[in-house]
């Protein structure tokens, strides 16, 4: 047998190793999504702070009219994340945010308005 595992380990021990290797690739690999997605939150953090700007300087908008429209998004993502849609072959009811059906994969007719943000 052509193996990296140290010798003389039972089967119970083998397996046990196995596992601890497969968890630290697994941490490893959390490890690097979780500097890029920190890293693109702060990208996107970045542009947001310079749109506001754009926003109070251009059009006068104040932190209130932010935080207004704000809590307006949230309110309409909370009812998109809440309505369904039929699906036209099995009938069957699905999340609108599926674009095909969980129970018989047939494409879903959309006919709310969605976000491109959503």
């Amino acid at each position: 047998m052509n193996n990296n595992y140290p010798k003389g380990l039972t089967t119970k021990d083998l397996e046990s190793y196995k596992q601890s290797r497969t968890a630290s690739l697994d941490a490893g690999n959390n490890s690097s999504r979780l500097n890029i997605l920190e890293s693109q939150f702060d990208q996107l953090s970045l542009i947001n702070e310079a749109l506001w700007e754009i926003m109070k300087k251009d059009k006068g908008w104040t932190d209130k009219d932010l935080l207004k429209k704000v809590q307006e998004v949230v309110n309409l993502r909370v009812v998109r994340a809440q309505s369904k849609l039929s699906c036209n072959k099995c009938g069957m009811s699905n999340p609108s945010i599926k674009s095909s059906c969980i129970y018989c994969g047939n494409t879903l007719v959309k006919n709310t308005q969605n976000s491109p943000f959503s």
